[in-house]
């Protein structure tokens, strides 16, 4: 079977904060392992990050080469793209950052591996001391971005001899560079001293109980918690399976843990008291397990409480999870576009036959996380995913529908 063709480019010439001149080193490329997301979803998403290795007989890729190609141009933060060709369609992977060229030599061979880091890095290198109204999360994560000079590469950088003709191949302003929903939940007023700015946005991010990544184009991307259970989202993009018309995988991992247990939760707005959320009879069968999140930006402590019950909703009891998905090539042709377009975010649907009978076993599921490992011979992709729970969208006061519980605003 065939599979698709990597590409790595890489923008030697030019400066992060510029309009990209790509390279394309895909020949000189030995090795691409790339990972984004997380492992379950009450982890923050961190940095994705990777590794290129590539040939360096030659010494092209060798800071101290004076007769190298890119000599000069060798330096970290230059910008870095990979990505797939199948059936002549570009499928981004990742977009990042080279943090820096160590070389290494073993013998006759010598080769450079390369670690990358994708848009949380400069994010987290940014400072903020300003103040900020209150205002939706969606407002608050623009105006973060603007404040920490957020671009990559599509606005105008002033003094720049690459940038070309104004409105031609530069854009005034960041544009391209986010894709950022209006959010359900208010921020409070906030006032930050030498904070990161990706900090903050974490916080907002699991204030609104919703999502904060840079996606395979290197945008950064902030979904509300409604985007789930709203069109089209809330169905399935694809089904992965043994059945008819389903797409296979290689190996699926069930977890039955007490991973994310938790039977009692804790949340404390800044400013506010801790809102306690608890269900006894969970805790008589699993013993109290307490989840705490403090020094979230809720503008009162009844929204603090309301994510106290969505959350006690949906960890107070073990529930059978479709945890990861391993595709590893030779795979069918029509599996490739399948597996190259998904991001993270994305439900997807799980369906197969244990060996031993009984009832077969299907799951919607989100993805958190995304994992490659390309070499000459193989090519190995991970989806690690959580379970696509659809009473998520309601802010619980008790169990009593439309009486003391109400849909989410918006």
């Amino acid at each position: 079977m065939a599979r698709p063709t990597i590409r790595v480019e890489i923008a030697f010439t030019t400066r992060p904060t510029e309009a990209p001149a790509w390279v394309d080193v895909s020949n000189d490329v030995r090795s691409v392992e790339t990972n984004r997301g997380r492992n379950i979803e009450l982890d923050t998403i961190e940095a994705g990050t990777g590794t290129v290795v590539l040939d360096n007989r030659d010494r092209r890729f060798d800071p101290t080469n004076s007769a190298g190609p890119y000599y000069g141009y060798l330096v970290p933060m230059r910008r870095i793209r990979i990505s797939a060709v199948w059936e002549g369609i570009t499928y981004p992977i990742f977009t990042g950052y080279v943090e820096r060229w160590p070389l290494t030599y073993r013998g006759f061979d010598a080769t450079v591996e390369v670690p990358i880091v994708d848009g949380f890095k400069p994010l987290n290198l940014a400072l903020l001391n300003t103040s900020y109204a209150q205002e939706r999360s969606g407002s608050r994560v623009n105006h973060v971005l603007d404040d920490a000079g957020w671009t990559t590469g599509q606005s105008w950088l002033l003094g720049s001899s690459v940038n070309g003709v104004l409105g031609s191949t530069t854009i005034v302003g960041p544009v391209g560079d986010r894709e950022v929903l209006t959010g359900s939940i208010d921020m409070q007023a906030s006032t930050l001293t030498n904070e990161s700015a990706l900090t903050h946005l974490q916080n907002v991010a699991e204030t609104e109980d919703g999502l904060l990544f840079i996606g395979k184009e290197g945008q950064v991307v902030f979904y509300d918690r409604k985007r789930p259970y709203l069109p089209p989202y809330d169905t399935a993009a694809v089904t992965f399976g043994d059945g008819d018309g389903e797409l296979p995988f290689s190996d699926v991992e069930l977890s039955n843990d007490d991973a994310m247990l938790y039977n009692e939760v804790r949340v404390t707005r800044q400013g506010g008291t801790a809102q306690m959320a608890q269900d006894t009879n969970a805790q008589l069968e699993y013993f109290r397990r307490t989840l705490t999140r403090s020094g979230l930006l809720f503008t009162t402590d009844a929204s603090a409480l309301g994510l106290a019950y969505t959350w006690l909703g949906r960890y107070k009891a073990p529930y059978v999870r479709a945890s990861k998905l391993l595709f590893e090539a030779p795979l069918p042709d029509e599996l490739w576009p399948a597996l190259l377009k998904r991001e993270l975010g994305d439900r997807i649907a799980v369906k197969f036959q244990p060996p031993g009978g009984g009832d077969r076993i299907e799951r919607e599921v989100l993805v958190q996380g995304i994992s490659h490992r390309v070499t000459d011979e193989d090519w190995e992709i991970v989806l690690r995913t959580t379970p696509a729970d659809a009473t998520a969208v309601w802010l619980l006061g008790t169990s009593q529908l439309g009486v003391t519980t109400r849909p989410l605003a918006g």
